[in-house]
């Protein structure tokens, strides 16, 4: 388990034992968000209103860091094949980077508010965002295309997790609460079922 913390720091933790991994990554800003690659070698952290940090999940080493957008990253995600990084931003953007080099990858996702949550679908090819104003949006990757709405919801989306490959999303918001979205189905008019 990887966690980012207000002491300005981020820690793998052993699932099993609930034990820290190693030494703490040290950030001189809290650390808003982080992501860790499917094969748990890469570690990405992302601090207050600052760039994405690349770390050696092995020696804690910092590897780089990706472009700044210039605005807070509200929420990371890397790609079930370790090869990308989608960052959600207050500017009501999403970025999308090379997990590697650090290369942009092509133009920015725009939204009509903050982006909150984003996910990956295993696909690789397209993805699942989720910004302040309820709106979940799906988006095919390689052409930087909305794929359209998949729900407008009425509270705040704090986090997306997909689930069977991408066609339901587990769905956190700001009141606390956790809901389930059929994905699978091409409808805006979509409501999320509480659990």
């Amino acid at each position: 388990i990887l966690t980012g913390s207000d002491d300005k720091t981020a820690q793998l933790w052993d699932a099993a034992t609930g034990r820290p991994i190693g030494h703490a990554l040290p950030h001189d800003r809290d650390v808003r968000c982080v992501a860790l690659s499917p094969d748990g070698a890469i570690a990405l952290t992302a601090r207050s209103y600052d760039s994405v940090r690349s770390w050696d999940v092995a020696t804690g080493r910092m590897l780089g860091e990706f472009p700044s957008p210039g605005s807070a990253i509200q929420s990371l995600a890397i790609s079930p094949d370790g090869r990308k990084v989608l960052a959600g931003g207050s500017d009501k953007n999403a970025y999308m980077w090379d997990c590697t080099s650090g290369k942009s990858l092509g133009q920015p996702l725009r939204h009509e508010a903050a982006v909150l949550a984003v996910a990956f679908r295993s696909d690789v090819r397209t993805a699942v965002t989720a910004s302040r104003d309820g709106a979940i949006h799906r988006w095919d990757l390689v052409t930087g295309e909305p794929l359209g709405l998949a729900a407008i919801l009425e509270r705040n989306v704090n986090s997306v997790t997909l689930l069977h490959g991408g066609d339901a999303a587990l769905i956190g918001f700001e009141d606390y609460s956790v809901s389930l979205l059929d994905l699978s189905a091409d409808s805006s008019a979509q409501a999320a079922l509480p659990i």
